[in-house]
């Protein structure tokens, strides 16, 4: 179960999901009478209030756990950790980049394993508006390619050029953001060699520098998966009041032929993965499917709204049945118990949310808080057709590649090489130990 999850007591745990049982619950009741006929304002304050209750009492559980259980929190509610522990979480050759953000300024910590480094960084109002600006240019036609290069090169003065040394002396950048840096795609700034930064190094992004550290404790996933290691796919195209999206259907058949014909390695037993597309991608099934729980890799393809107003908001686009009504929320995500060691969202803006302060939000956490070690996502509406050839290329490179973060790298730069357009690859983001 995720990080340390041989630490913490069953009692404790029960409790833990049961509260956030509790809480998918009571929203799901709450949008139910919101979206009645005839709203009744009692039954909604009455929702409101019990919603409220759980909470305190959910935060109250949490703040035990942080106690108890330090590094099983770190990655629910991340806490800074100590210098030293977060450095002997680095390996040779990899440097981490901890942004933090301020109204009125904010500092960048580059951290090796033997060095600390603090440079100055502008307020989050003057960042945000960079960012934003880069980040529209990025989705834009090729037009804007040269209002984007500056944009995209002013960035990375101030991120980038103060630790342009270390970075040259470095084989994996880890990456920590904060504020309004969680929606830049800095895989897609120009290094110290002009060159995107993603070009010549894996990028992993993680929740915080703290909670670094919890996901080194854990074991870091490799990229290998040989056909002994249970993919489960699952692929909903046609959710209610959402355009469909034709291309999921053929990302899901491209992967099968990827993931089938994968050698398995000596001794292996030969496991195909399981499918789940159109009808049969229940939120039900996702729920309650030991099959799921115990997949080494979940892979959603569909529709996502990613979270931005609180850390558990957020949700995934499924088929409804069985007694739900096929939206998975971030909330209910929270209380799942899974064992895989990447989830992949291929999803609209599955990582777009953000939040002030470390960590991530939405559907990123509650997965990390689910149980899995590492997550794909993306940052901005990615066009479907396009989603399909990045996904299928990436589970090539995934069985090749030492670890997923170099699969990532090297997909992103033979659909680089392809369409050089950053809307079409850069998006894509690595969370997770490097």
């Amino acid at each position: 179960f995720g990080l340390a999850a041989d630490a913490i007591a069953d009692a404790d745990l029960r409790r833990l999901r049961d509260l956030h049982g509790q809480l998918g619950a009571l929203t799901a009741q709450l949008r139910a009478a919101e979206r009645a006929a005839r709203p009744d304002g009692v039954r909604r304050a009455r929702h409101i209030e019990r919603l409220t209750a759980v909470r305190g009492a959910l935060d109250d559980h949490l703040a035990r756990l942080r106690k108890a259980y330090p590094r099983y929190a770190s990655l629910y509610d991340p806490q800074p950790s100590e210098l030293r522990a977060v450095q002997a979480a680095l390996g040779d050759g990899e440097l981490l980049l901890a942004y933090l953000v301020g109204a009125r300024g904010g500092t960048l910590f580059a951290v090796t394993r033997d060095a600390l480094t603090l440079y100055p960084l502008p307020a989050a109002d003057v960042l945000r508006t960079q960012v934003d600006g880069l980040v529209d240019s990025l989705r834009r036609p090729r037009r804007l390619r040269r209002a984007r290069d500056l944009l995209a090169a002013r960035l990375a003065e101030t991120l980038l050029a103060p630790v342009a040394a270390q970075l040259a002396a470095s084989t994996r950048v880890v990456i920590a953001p904060d504020g309004p840096l969680h929606a830049l795609p800095f895989a897609a700034l120009p290094g110290t060699d002009d060159a995107p930064l993603g070009a010549s190094r894996a990028l992993a992004h993680v929740p915080s520098a703290s909670a670094l550290v919890g996901l080194r404790a854990a074991r870091a996933p490799t990229a290998r998966g040989g056909r002994d290691a249970r993919v489960a796919l699952i692929g909903h195209a046609d959710a209610a009041g959402l355009r469909p999206l034709p291309a999921v259907a053929r990302e899901i058949d491209a992967i099968v032929d990827v993931v089938t014909a994968a050698s398995p390695r000596p001794g292996a037993a030969v496991v195909p993965p399981l499918v789940l597309v159109g009808a049969d991608a229940r939120e039900a099934r996702v729920k309650r499917d030991p099959d799921i729980a115990r997949a080494r890799v979940l892979h959603f393809a569909g529709h996502a709204r990613a979270g931005a107003e609180r850390a558990r908001s957020g949700a995934l686009a499924l088929a409804p049945g069985d007694g739900e009504d096929g939206t998975l929320h971030a909330d209910e995500i929270f209380a799942l118990r899974l064992e895989a060691e990447l989830v992949v969202l291929s999803a609209c803006d599955s990582l777009g949310g953000r939040r002030r302060g470390e960590g991530l939000v939405g559907l990123g956490r509650a997965f990390f808080y689910a149980g899995t070690h590492s997550l794909i996502g993306t940052l901005w509406p990615v066009d479907d057709g396009a989603t399909a050839a990045f996904m299928a290329a990436f589970y090539r490179h995934r069985r090749d590649a030492p670890t997923v973060a170099e699969a990532l790298r090297r997909t992103q730069a033979e659909r680089r090489a392809i369409d050089p357009a950053p809307r079409t690859w850069a998006p894509f983001v690595y969370v997770g130990a490097p």
